[in-house]
């Protein structure tokens, strides 16, 4: 019986010893396949902490090159428009009103600048307009309402206050609107200078920033026949439909009018990022930087967004290394040359323009806050 004992007692530590390792070794796989799937997990962390990384490092060297591309061309523009007028004696939309636009939107938006520049093109815009104020008033045919809108807009954005002239140059922009609600340019020097569309928006948009206190129901009426005319009529380029969607939204079109005019707009974009100013054109700076700027302006478009992105690949890989755009003039010239010692020849005025409207759109993404241009 002794015996009997032992041997199940025996019996029994076998049995024992068995479970126990048969525990152990599934502790020990369990173990294995924590230690495992930790490591995986470890391996996928580190994959996806790369991964940000490398995107990062990506995203913060194409926020340098585009900085870059940004400074490259402001010193360029501030040397034009300060050359453009000494050797011309007057100012311009190219050199001076758009030039203004681009240096008041970068000095906003964290860019060194030369106040001297910004200095220089106001006193050109005043210098102007200043002496034939009279004449204004009087409603005798001058420069463009183009040209005066493109003032408008441009000393606005510098801070310019009202005073005489932007009185006087109100009355006459009011003074030149068609009946039917729109404005018409006397010259013709496309693509910056000869569009109703062109002419409308901007006239709408000068005599809302500066029109007088006293004449504020008159210019509302007059907006409001603006905007009956922009919704019924129909662009044909590029230039026109930048500013009926300007125009639209600066005359307080309904939303659905302002979409249909940006997937409009969006529409016409190339495979390679840009826009044109024909359908019968490739893309070019002009027509690219107009249009983001357009559709940032107007709310239509997110800086983020794959289509502005693709906008501005294109105009950084066509900047030239001195900084500038170039684009193939247009217009049959009307006023003699001056060369301001912008690159590109004949070409140097359109090009001018041109490489402002880009530098717009390069800066934009980059405001701090959601930054007008106008």
């Amino acid at each position: 019986m002794t015996r009997d004992l032992t041997l199940t007692a025996a019996g029994t530590t076998g049995s024992a010893d068995r479970a126990h390792l048969y525990f152990a070794r599934k502790a020990a796989t369990r173990l294995h396949i924590r230690s495992v799937q930790a490591a995986k997990l470890t391996l996928v962390m580190l994959t996806l902490l790369f991964t940000v990384s490398e995107r990062a490092l990506s995203s913060r060297k194409q926020d340098l090159a585009i900085r870059e591309a940004v400074n490259k061309s402001l010193i360029l523009l501030q040397h034009n428009s300060s050359t453009f007028m000494k050797n011309s004696g007057c100012e311009s939309c190219h050199s001076q009103s758009l030039s203004l636009l681009t240096f008041s939107l970068a000095r906003r938006n964290g860019f060194q600048t030369d106040n001297g520049a910004s200095r220089e093109a106001v006193e050109a815009i005043v210098k102007h307009w200043s002496p034939i104020r009279e004449s204004l008033i009087e409603g005798r045919d001058g420069p463009t309402v183009i040209d005066g809108g493109y003032s408008l807009v441009a000393l606005t954005t510098a801070g310019y206050p009202s005073d005489k002239m932007t009185d006087a140059l109100v009355y006459h922009l009011a003074g030149k609107q068609i009946l039917d609600g729109h404005w018409r340019s006397i010259s013709y020097r496309p693509p910056l200078e000869y569009s109703e569309f062109t002419a409308t928006a901007l006239c709408v948009r000068a005599l809302q920033l500066y029109a007088p206190k006293g004449r504020v129901a008159e210019i509302n009426a007059r907006i409001k026949r603006a905007r009956v005319w922009l919704i019924a009529t129909t662009p044909k380029t590029s230039e026109e439909r930048v500013f009926r969607l300007l125009g639209l939204h600066w005359s307080g079109a309904d939303s659905a009018d302002i979409r249909r005019a940006a997937k409009e707009l969006i529409s016409k974009q190339h495979s390679d990022g840009g826009w044109s100013q024909l359908s019968t054109l490739g893309s070019d700076a002009y027509a690219t930087g107009q249009v983001l700027v357009a559709l940032n302006e107007t709310n239509s478009l997110s800086v983020t967004s794959r289509i502005y992105r693709q906008g501005v690949s294109y105009l950084q890989r066509t900047q030239l290394a001195d900084g500038s755009w170039e684009v193939q003039s247009r217009s049959f010239p009307v006023i003699p040359f001056v060369d301001s010692g912008f690159p590109h020849g004949k070409n140097q005025f359109i090009s001018a323009a041109a490489s402002n409207w880009a530098t717009m759109a390069l800066i934009l993404p980059y405001a701090p806050l959601r930054s007008r241009v106008f």
